[in-house]
This record gives C-alpha cells, sequence and structure tokens, in this order.
C-alpha cells in the first residue's frame, strides 16, 4: 500500500512485518484479561472447558485515528499488513484495505476530508480474534482516536441462558430492562420433506440496534457447528457509549461490562405482594451467569447535552446532506436558491446549543468577549429570522 502522505513515495507504511498473530485463545485462560473472541466467523473452536462468563471477549471494535504519516507507521504493530481493496466504506470512505480477518481501513482521497474524517478502522468478529493484544489495540483506539462501536461478549456454557426462560421472562414482566424492546429471530430447518421442522438456532435482542446501546444473546453453538450449550451475550456499544465504555474497562477491568449489563437489565422471580419490579428478587440463573455482579454506575452525563461547534455542524451536514445537495443542485442546473430558502427556513429551528457554537466561533474570529459574541451571535439570528 502506497503512503497516503508521500507525494511520489512508493515505501509502504507497513512495509515491516508484524510479529506472528497469537490467537487469543491459544493465551492461558486468565478471566481478568480481555480476550479477542473466542469462535469467530472464521475460527470455529469448540469452547476451552471451564471457560465462563466472566471472561469478556471484544467481539467488534470500530474507531477513528487522525490521518497522518505518524498513524499510517503505526498501524502495522496494531493491526497487521494491509492489502488493497475495491469499493468504499459507508459510501463515505473511498479508499479502502483489508487487515486480519474481515477488518476494514478506510480513509477519504480529499485531504480535507481526511484531516476532518480521520482513518476508519472496523474489525468485525473474526478480525478480533487474530489481535495479537486486544486489551492494547483497544487503549490505543481510546488514547490516539475515538472509538465509535465496541462489543463485549460473555458465554454461557451451562444452559442458564435458555430462549424459552428468557422469552417467559419479558412476557410476564419479569425482565427489568431500560430497554423498551425486545425482538426475537428462531431458525428452523428440516432434514426432509416428511420430518417435523428442527429448531436449528436462535437470537434475541434488548433494545434497538439504532440505540447507544443493546444486549444480543444468541445460540453460538448453532452459529458455529460447535458442541453445546453455547449460548453468547454480547454488549453492543455505539458513540458515547462506546467510548464511555471503553474507559470504563481500561480503567476498572472487564467485569464492569457484567456491571454495565447488570446495570440494564435484571431477570427476576415475580412477586404478586410487590408492585415494584425493581424489588423483585434477582433470579438465580442471572445471578449465576453474572458471577453475583452488582450494577455498575451509570457512564454517560444524562444531562449537558454533547459539545456542538460550527466545524462539527459543518462536518454533519457534510456526511449526511451532501449527497443529496449535490443532487438537487445537477437536477436544478444549478441553482441555489432552493438551498437559501432552505436554510432561511433552518433559522427558525436554531436551538441554544448552535446560538452558543456560532457565539465561540465569533469571540474567535473578531476577537469578541463572550458577552459581546453571544449578543452578536443573537442579533445575526434575529436578522436571519426577519428576512422570512
Amino acid at each position: 500500500m502506497q503512503d497516503p502522505h508521500a507525494e511520489q513515495s512508493t515505501t509502504s507504511p507497513n512495509a515491516a512485518q508484524p510479529a506472528a498473530l497469537n490467537r487469543p485463545h491459544d493465551a492461558p485462560d486468565d478471566c481478568t484479561t480481555l480476550h479477542g473472541n473466542n469462535g469467530g466467523a472464521t475460527y470455529k473452536k469448540e469452547p476451552a472447558a471451564g471457560y465462563n462468563a466472566t471472561c469478556i471477549q471484544m467481539d467488534y471494535l470500530r474507531f477513528t485515528l487522525q490521518d497522518t504519516r505518524e498513524t499510517w507507521e503505526q498501524l502495522p504493530d496494531l493491526i497487521g499488513d494491509l492489502t488493497p481493496r475495491r469499493g468504499t466504506w459507508n459510501g463515505w470512505y473511498d479508499n479502502t484495505w483489508a487487515c486480519l480477518d474481515g477488518g476494514i481501513v478506510a480513509r477519504c482521497s480529499s485531504h480535507e476530508a481526511a484531516q476532518r474524517q480521520g482513518i476508519l478502522i472496523d474489525l468485525p468478529s473474526a478480525a478480533c480474534a487474530m489481535l495479537k493484544n486486544p486489551h492494547a489495540t483497544l487503549q490505543h483506539a481510546r488514547d490516539h482516536g475515538h472509538p465509535t462501536r465496541v462489543d463485549f461478549a460473555a458465554d454461557d456454557h451451562h444452559n442458564r441462558l435458555r430462549l424459552d426462560t428468557l422469552m417467559q421472562a419479558y412476557r410476564t414482566g419479569a425482565a427489568v430492562t431500560r430497554w423498551r424492546t425486545m425482538d426475537v429471530y428462531v431458525r428452523y430447518t428440516r432434514a426432509a420433506d416428511d420430518e417435523p421442522a428442527q429448531r436449528a438456532g436462535w437470537s434475541l435482542y434488548f433494545g434497538s440496534r439504532k440505540g447507544a446501546s443493546c444486549l444480543r444473546i444468541y445460540d453460538k453453538a448453532a452459529e458455529t457447528n460447535a458442541p453445546g450449550p453455547w449460548v453468547r451475550c454480547e454488549l453492543e456499544c455505539k458513540d458515547e457509549y462506546a467510548t464511555a465504555m471503553t474507559t470504563e474497562v481500561l480503567t476498572h477491568g472487564t467485569f464492569s461490562v457484567l456491571e454495565q449489563i447488570a446495570n440494564k437489565i435484571r431477570f427476576t422471580i415475580p412477586n404478586d405482594r410487590d408492585t415494584n419490579r425493581r424489588r423483585w428478587p434477582i433470579a438465580p440463573w442471572w445471578l449465576e451467569f453474572l458471577d453475583s455482579i452488582e450494577p455498575g454506575r451509570s457512564i454517560l452525563p444524562s444531562t449537558d447535552p454533547p459539545s456542538t461547534s460550527i466545524e462539527n455542524l459543518k462536518a454533519h451536514v457534510a456526511r449526511t446532506a451532501a449527497p443529496a445537495m449535490a443532487a438537487a443542485l445537477l437536477a436544478e442546473g444549478g441553482d441555489t436558491e432552493w438551498l437559501h430558502a432552505i436554510i432561511k427556513q433552518g433559522a427558525h429551528r436554531v436551538q441554544p446549543r448552535h446560538l452558543a457554537a456560532v457565539a465561540v466561533m465569533l469571540a474567535e474570529l473578531e476577537h469578541l468577549a463572550p458577552d459581546q459574541a453571544a449578543a452578536e451571535a443573537q442579533e445575526r439570528l434575529d436578522t436571519a429570522k426577519g428576512k422570512l
């Protein structure tokens, strides 16, 4: 792969070959250490004896890094060699490389976009299985970049997490959870037309995958054709929750994953004499799965909105609206009157955090005091509204 930051260079930023990658499950079964995925999409390995829920695995990692020469030089030690591939990532990053097993590295060919968006590293299950040091990779993502998705998994080999038990708990209200939805997917197969269908796997989701977090419980043995029972419980974390969860794991250890699961959902024994479900006793099978770990604290602030800057707002427009705007301009023959009308209408929807971002930029560009900048921002907004 050619160095993206070299004008005429033919030197690859990952020319040095990484050390042989050690499969995480070849290491001692230390349940206080973050493991890569055991039994990923490629490595269908029978679980080791005694492998229990407290052995937390990183099953997915997506993060961004600054697009600099130093970053490209560090990538081989982090994720191994890169191989150019065709296609884009999510229609936005137009240069992509393959890494590990199913991993993707992506960047924008536009220098301006590359500096704004950075380098994206997307490591699904099988790629995480090949990381030589999952903990170091996660720490690098946190210290030098921005984690946007991370999944942590715990396995049950003692038949505690059964589909019928989980569904019955949700239907009867014994599942006390912050997630508002539960989706179930069951797969059936027939060996022959005249034989009854047999269940061949299942997946259960608490929460929406579009949200900051969801819990996925599924039959891993059926997925990998491995001996059972083997049920995997995965906490999927995105955006700010992914960053907070990464810090929590790196600071307090892998048991914080079970603490967060316990914080978000608990399976209980119904008590008809108590109408407060949160006082119902925890079901023994759920307590055993969590190794009796107590619910953890909330790791996200619940009141203050995320910081907003003009640069972030511009990046948001470029990321989400640029294709639609380009298509509309092409259709209109370059006429921008409709665009100006939309902008004027948007003035009525400006929120305080947007106005604060305008004030910050005015203070920097025009060297105004904070109160003067706030007054100038408000005056500009009032003027824009008056033109409607």
